[in-house]
């Protein structure tokens, strides 16, 4: 269906050396099977992905600005929902001083959700990136109780473990995001030195 995609041969060397299917480094004398696991195979060339255990990893384009990398993989600290604005009913408005300080709760925090997390039926591709250690600088997810995973040594989600089975379909998923500006109300005086109004030339006739 839409959005799903299927790879069925590598331009990857999926043989390590010594491999009797390894074919060969090219840049050596024939024949040898010395071309190392997962160097590009020459042009033209394909293996066929046999099933196994792959490492997928998603590669995030850099800004070109300012070289920075232009998204952030989603992480355990990566949580916003404790905070922000409070919505109150029309019929409500202009809220009284008690309606006002009523504000719906923020969330409560969720439990472990183990490794991997359920997303309902079908395969989940573990996370597998490398390990850093959750710390929630976020105060208000901090108030919030935070993050179960505080203090442990989480992989990074921008590389997923794809067990790929004979009849099997997995899709990973990565979620991604970016930083977005704190919102800001600019306001000022716009001066058009260009324009000339009746009343200025009046004024300045007198």
């Amino acid at each position: 269906m839409n959005g799903n995609y299927a790879f069925a041969d590598s331009n990857r060397n999926l043989y390590p050396p010594g491999d009797p299917d390894n074919p060969g480094d090219p840049s050596k004398p024939m024949p040898n099977l010395d071309l190392p696991l997962y160097a590009p195979l020459p042009a033209g060339q394909t293996q066929t992905l046999l099933p196994d255990d792959y490492l997928v990893s998603v590669e995030v384009p850099t800004d070109p600005v300012d070289g920075r990398p232009m998204y952030q993989v989603t992480r355990e600290e990566d949580v916003n929902i404790f905070d922000g604005d409070a919505y109150l009913p029309q019929e409500n408005f202009p809220p009284s001083p008690e309606q006002a300080g009523d504000t719906p709760a923020g969330a409560e925090p969720q439990p472990d959700p183990g490794a991997p997390p359920s997303q309902g039926n079908g395969i989940v591709a573990e996370c597998a990136g490398a390990n850093h250690t959750v710390k929630v600088t976020d105060q208000a997810f901090v108030d919030g109780g935070g993050s179960t995973f505080e203090g442990q040594d989480r992989p990074l989600c921008d590389t997923k473990l794809v067990q790929v089975r004979g009849g099997q379909t997995s899709a990973p998923n990565f979620n991604l995001f970016t930083q977005v500006p704190l919102p800001t109300h600019f306001w000022g005086l716009t001066i058009n030195d260009l324009g000339l109004s009746a009343r200025q030339a009046e004024h300045r006739l007198r």
